[in-house]
């Protein structure tokens, strides 16, 4: 399918339809793109022209369940149908070699090299532009090996761990072992077997058996006038604050993020906020020091280990020779480890700390930036195969 087959857009309820098939005489089942095009050609007409093409991406579910081949039969009448007319695309996808992309090649496993700008596996209304899904394909086309995909219809609505791609027709089904943020870019572990998959996630729920690094360079808050210190609000955060802390190799940040925030971006504070009281005065002793335990279980900490500091610098031509300059802002290269893994750590704790990811929009200084320049790179992993065989990988660094 070619990157301009379906519609692009941000998304958004607005370019949603939620149809429920009603009209009789369709024998009991009506293929997906027929469906689509008797109830929405006419309002949308050019809008929406290739429907098969919009199923084939992964923007269609039916009875909740997404549908990937046009051809797929939907109950008529009465099947209920959500239609995202307008899915989120990464074209950074298509810009890849996604064979050269894996940098190891095992029969549990896969290591790849994940670009900036692509999502781990399937989103909500893209089910193509994804690297299990880009991965599936690419083998598919050399023959196999790699993985293919289970040839199956229908994907659940959470099932997007794991690619369902179409297109292929291997057994094999490629699973993401762990995440990377979209815009993150580096080392991945893609699982090849449900086995090496179980294995992997029971290593990441046991401390310190996975061991990840990251290289990321940073605003150094510090020397341009204090930006973002001295307990100024955390940009893009709700109700975080910046309390600058001094960077040296062997520092551990230690913060505590909102477990009921689901959304991007985060919470990050250097201290736990005070429990709130509950109940009037002189109340039962028992029912705040409830009200205080479930206010404590709600908040996760966050360890992220600094290994080293530089000074970062970058090389500029002069004439026909060449000087080295500290960029403006200046910028810190730094080699991190975050120890529980939670969801935009290594972005929340730095920029809480003073020292916001170059390139960061959720937690940065800027209101814009390029896109997927997010400098923030999945060095380093370690960890154990299914045979207690230790498997390390670094990539060469990128600055």
């Amino acid at each position: 399918m070619s990157p301009g087959a379906v519609l692009g857009g941000s998304g958004g309820a607005r370019w949603q339809r939620h149809i429920e098939l009603v009209r009789q005489g369709c024998g009991g089942a009506l293929a997906a793109s027929d469906a689509l095009t008797r109830e929405l050609g006419a309002e949308l007409g050019a809008q929406c022209d290739d429907m098969a093409a919009l199923v084939e991406f992964g923007a269609v579910y039916a009875d909740g369940k997404r549908l990937l081949r046009a051809d797929a039969p939907v109950r008529c009448p009465g099947a209920k149908l959500r239609v995202h007319l307008a899915p989120r695309r990464f074209p950074a996808a298509h810009a890849v070699d996604w064979r050269a992309a894996v940098v190891r090649a095992e029969p549990d496993f896969l290591l790849v090299r994940k670009p900036a700008g692509v999502p781990c596996h399937a989103t909500l209304d893209n089910a193509q532009e994804n690297v299990l899904a880009c991965l599936q394909r690419a083998h598919a086309a050399a023959g196999g090996g790699g993985g293919g995909s289970e040839p199956g219809e229908e994907e659940g609505p959470r099932g997007r761990g794991s690619s369902s791609s179409s297109s292929s027709s291997s057994s094999t089904v490629l699973r993401a072992a762990h995440r990377l943020d979209v815009d993150t870019s580096g080392l991945l572990v893609v699982a090849r077997t449900r086995e090496f998959a179980a294995h992997f996630a029971k290593q990441l729920r046991r401390p310190g058996r996975v061991r990840k690094r990251y290289g990321v360079l940073v605003e150094d808050s510090r020397a341009v006038g204090g930006r973002g210190g001295g307990g100024g609000a955390l940009p893009g955060s709700r109700g975080g604050q910046v309390q600058q802390q001094h960077l040296s190799a062997g520092t551990t940040l230690v913060h505590w993020t909102d477990k009921a925030q689901k959304r991007a971006p985060r919470c990050f504070l250097a201290k736990l906020p005070p429990p709130p009281r509950y109940g009037a005065a002189g109340g039962a002793a028992g029912v705040e020091a409830a009200g205080a335990e479930a206010e404590a279980r709600r908040w996760q900490k966050c360890s992220l280990v600094v290994h080293s500091v530089l000074q970062h610098r970058v090389v500029v031509p002069t004439g026909g020779s060449s000087d080295e300059r500290e960029p403006e802002p200046p910028l810190l290269r730094l080699e991190v480890e975050p120890l529980e893994g939670r969801t935009h750590q290594i972005r929340g704790q730095l920029a809480a700390a003073g020292y916001p990811v170059q390139g960061d929009a959720y937690y940065g200084h800027g209101s814009s930036r390029e896109e997927h320049q997010l400098a923030l790179v999945a060095s380093s992993i370690q960890f154990e195969d299914r045979a207690g065989v230790t498997v390390r990988e670094t990539l060469p660094h990128p600055w």
